[in-house]
């Protein structure tokens, strides 16, 4: 699978993640943040593939620790606009 096919495959995941989130947020409140927090996880995931730092073996994104992920961005960062 290519980079960019790994990176839809992640997407495709998170908004699975995302949409089941949104189904249990009234009934199971707990239950819904876990689902966020892995649409999250596996959003920022789709980055790291679709910038190209998905084989990086110090920044793999099969790693389950969103801050480390968010850290592997780095490489990304002068590729974004400015936030304001």
């Amino acid at each position: 699978m290519t980079d960019l096919e790994e990176a839809g495959f992640w997407l495709e995941q998170a908004a699975v993640d995302l949409q089941v989130a949104e189904e249990l947020q009234e009934k199971f409140p707990a239950a819904a943040c876990f689902h966020a927090q892995q649409a999250g996880e596996k959003a920022v995931k789709s980055i790291c593939y679709a910038g190209g730092i998905g084989g990086n073996a110090t920044r793999s994104p099969y790693l389950n620790d969103l801050y480390r992920l968010l850290e592997g961005l780095a490489p990304l960062r002068a590729l974004l606009p400015p936030l304001e």
